[in-house]
């Protein structure tokens, strides 16, 4: 009878259990799975039917003790089908009796824990977990007692040190009414889901560091509601506060006024009406009034033919805009500085083609500059020239080696011809690869003709002494070794060049006695002791050509009378070398006299004119190293205030000193040069100059010696503020007269220097008083403005500045004085 009434219960089961077994077999086939809790609360009401069914059909273990008279095979089909719906349940799922103990459990609970054993049915939950600790026992037997425990996720780590994410459903399931028969667990393994979930937090976390990094907000406006959202990063880039809240209309107000609020406005029209997406670098006001420039973007988003959104980002790119304009300003300052040196410079790309000329280059093609860019050298110059630098170029490219102060001879397309020194650089990308050259060239033709003027002098002169069959011509070294034996001596005295030169001195042809009586002679007369060659060269030495006759012993020992002149051999510096003795027979004197004499006379003007160059490149070496010294010395300090400097904005100051400086040294460079060219012409060209102008040229200069000395520099030049004078002059005398002030201040105070100009009679006068350390003028006074001399122990002292300002000044008809005291301080006046 009781197998009778649970029939329709079990049939209603049966049919509630099939109903939700359809809907979770759809769920699974077409992908639909729910959120962990709502499938695992599906999966357990499944088991829930399969216990109630389980009870329906076994009502109580003391009716399972009644013998039947025989097995219901239905009914244990249906709990066959039951255990088998929780076996190949696509979830982890597993139902356990009041000792914990397994009765069944699904396959995805054997995979997702790595279970190898086959039926669990029966063994310990805690043998299979022995990584099961107090907490979670503990909470079983809450759940046994009636509790249900769930979480959406929790980390797990297993027995072999892995860490396993899961979500949980632990509740009781029950026999009848209130009587728990053991636990029900789901359980779903999501540690995949967590790691693409890390990986998503970790994708997104370096987006935004890299965001506030590179200074990158973003914004979307919905177009309907005018609504305005931004995050953090756009409003720092804006200096609103967070909370700030802010319309469509209002957001217009961050650009600048003008061009660039006219930009975005334009720009975000065309987005509404045209759907054009825009990329603009804007200025833009920020809400504390603080100008920046930003990279603005901008996206439409339409939906049925209108524009409901725009979204974007907003860039600070305000630094790089500042880099980009000094980069600007520096490419400027750098053309000029290309443009106004006398240097032609050009580059060339791996085709010869010229990439960049600059004005001195432009001005010897005598051509615009867009009319050289992009031409090659045979477009240029005489084939012969072109062939020559190409191969040049193609040296430069294949060796990556760079051809340096290099001469060569150009021949332009109309055939006017040019002598260069030149050096060619090879340029490279940021891999390093090369991908052009850098040319510099300096037209050397004046210098070029000078030379081959000079070499043919001594080729013919070469020639001369060689014919010169009856005249001896030796020349020695300053120890007396013969260097040079021509043909006339062979002739002469019978030795062979090879016998002679670098193994005897001219004495061994010479008599003994003459050359005794002459030591003696020079030795009371000169008032030092006089030996062996010296008794020929002595008067040489000093600079004097001395002409007397002399007895040679020949080869053979026969003697002849010669009249013998011996010169000194000198330098580009005016240095003795060595000598030379030219030697006749005196028996043949008229005709050789005259060989002599031209000969000679050839030597004396090629002598005087090399000594004239030799004493120009003399004092234009000193004026150089004198005048370069100020602007060197300065960078070396500022080089040293560099290092010393702490903070950002001092090094950026001090960087901007060097600047200038080195604008400076570029100009000095230039002006020695067209100085040199002035002299050569004999150029003094003037014009009006403002002397506070040339002071503060000066003061740029020499800033660091001002810095590290403490100097205090005024000036007054309201009587005479310009003076029509040589340029180039006037800033010599005040970088000279300066500098003086500065380097030779008091040992305690600091340099007080005050400059000014007057108006007399005679013109304008320069005034430079100091307070340094003054000159002895008795002691002094006479060599004061002499090349080379010193008057204090300073080891930067080089006597050069004043006897360089007193040429000056007297070369433009003017005169130089100075009052100065010891201990007191000096005056110095310029009479111009």
């Amino acid at each position: 009878m009781g197998q009778k009434k649970n029939i329709p219960i079990i049939a209603l089961i049966v049919l509630i259990s099939i109903a939700i077994l359809i809907v979770l077999f759809y769920n699974q086939s077409y992908g639909r799975a729910g959120t962990p809790t709502l499938t695992s609360s599906i999966y357990v009401l499944a088991i829930a039917l399969f216990i109630a069914l389980w009870t329906a059909i076994n009502p109580s273990s003391s009716e399972k003790r009644k013998p039947r008279p025989k097995k219901n095979n239905e009914i244990a089909d249906v709990e066959k089908r039951y255990k088998k719906i929780i076996e190949e349940a696509p979830h982890a799922i597993a139902m356990f009796d009041k000792n914990m103990k397994y009765m069944v459990a699904s396959h995805q609970w054997m995979k997702d824990y790595d279970i190898k054993q086959s039926d669990l049915t029966g063994v310990s939950h805690y043998d299979i977990f022995p990584e099961i600790g107090d907490e979670w026992k503990k909470i079983h037997q809450e759940c046994l007692k009636g509790a249900i425990n769930t979480c959406d996720e929790a980390s797990f780590k297993r027995a072999d040190g892995t860490v396993q994410w899961i979500t949980w459903d632990v509740r009781p399931w029950y026999i009848s009414g209130n009587t728990i028969g053991g636990l029900i667990m789901y359980t779903s393994d999501i540690t995949d889901i967590k790691e693409k979930e890390f990986g998503r937090k970790r994708v997104e976390n370096t987006l935004d560091k890299a965001s506030k990094v590179a200074r990158i907000g973003t914004w979307e406006i919905d177009l309907d509601t005018g609504y305005i959202l931004w995050n953090s990063v756009t409003q720092q880039i804006l200096e609103v506060p967070e909370n700030f809240k802010a319309d469509y209309a209002y957001i217009f107000k961050f650009f600048k006024k003008g061009k660039n609020r006219a930009d975005i406005e334009t720009a975000v029209a065309e987005a509404i009406n045209l759907g054009k997406a825009y990329d603009l670098e804007l200025e833009l006001v920020t809400d504390k009034g603080n100008t920046l420039w930003a990279r603005v973007i901008g996206q439409p988003e339409f939906i049925n033919g209108r524009c409901q959104r725009l979204y974007g980002v907003f860039q600070d790119i305000n630094e790089a805009k500042k880099n980009e304009q000094i980069i600007q300003e520096e490419r400027k300052l750098l053309r000029a500085i290309i443009d106004n040196i006398p240097l032609n410079v050009y580059t060339k790309d791996l085709q010869s083609r010229k990439t960049l000329v600059n004005k001195s280059e432009c001005d010897y093609l005598g051509l615009k500059e867009e009319d050289i860019l992009g031409k090659d050298d045979f477009e240029l110059f005489a084939i012969d020239s072109a062939i020559q630098s190409v191969k040049e170029d193609q040296y430069v490219y294949s060796t990556g080696k760079s051809l340096k102060n290099m001469e060569c001879r150009h021949v332009k397309s109309d055939n006017t011809e040019t002598w260069f020194m030149f050096s060619k650089v090879p340029l490279r990308d940021k891999t390093g690869k090369i991908n052009g050259l850098l040319g510099i060239s300096y037209d050397i033709t004046s210098r070029k003709v000078t030379e081959n003027q000079i070499k043919t002098l001594l080729a013919n002169l070469k020639t001369i002494m060689d014919a010169t069959t009856e005249v001896s011509i030796i020349s020695t070294d300053l120890n007396g070794k013969i260097k040079h034996f021509n043909k006339g001596a062979e002739n002469l005295l019978g030795y062979r060049a090879e016998e002679v030169v670098m193994k005897k001195t001219p004495v061994i042809f010479h008599d003994k006695n003459e050359i005794s009586q002459r030591e003696k002679e020079l030795s009371n007369l000169l008032n030092k002791k006089i030996k062996g060659y010296d008794a020929l060269t002595e008067y040489a030495k000093q600079g004097q050509s001395e002409s007397r006759e002399w007895t040679f012993i020949k080869k053979d020992g026969s003697k002849i009378k010669v009249q013998l002149a011996v010169t000194a051999i000198k330098n580009e510096t005016n240095t003795i070398t060595g000598f030379l003795g030219i030697a006749t027979d005196i028996t043949e004197r008229v005709e050789n006299q005259k060989k002599l004499f031209e000969a000679k006379t050839s030597l004396e003007v090629l002598t005087e004119r090399l000594t004239e160059q030799n004493a120009q490149l003399a004092n234009f070496a000193h004026i150089t190293s004198h005048n370069l010294r100020s602007p060197v010395s300065n960078l070396s300090s500022l080089l040293h205030l560099y290092n010393l400097a702490e903070s950002k904005q001092e090094k950026e100051l001090i960087f901007e000193k060097f600047k200038i400086v080195i604008q400076h040294l570029s100009s000095t460079l230039n002006t020695l040069i067209e100085t040199l060219k002035n002299e050569e012409a004999n150029s003094k060209e003037t014009e009006i100059i403002d002397f506070q102008e040339v002071l503060n040229k000066t003061l740029d200069i020499i800033t660091a010696q001002i810095t590290e000395s403490k100097a205090v520099i005024t000036c007054d030049f309201s009587a005479a503020p310009v003076i029509n004078y040589n340029r180039n002059y006037l800033e010599s005398i005040f970088l000279n007269l300066l500098t003086n002030s500065i380097k030779y201040r008091a040992h305690n105070i600091p340099p007080q220097i005050h400059v000014k100009t007057d108006v007399t009679e005679k013109g304008i006068t320069l005034t430079i008083t100091d307070n340094g350390l003054g000159i002895d003028l008795d002691k002094h006074g006479n060599k004061l403005f002499k090349l080379n001399k010193t008057f204090h122990d300073n080891p930067e002292a080089k006597g050069v500045g004043l006897y360089i300002t007193k040429s000056h000044v007297e070369s433009m008809g003017g005169s130089i004085s100075v009052a100065s005291q010891v201990g007191k301080g000096s005056t110095f006046k310029v009479n111009f």
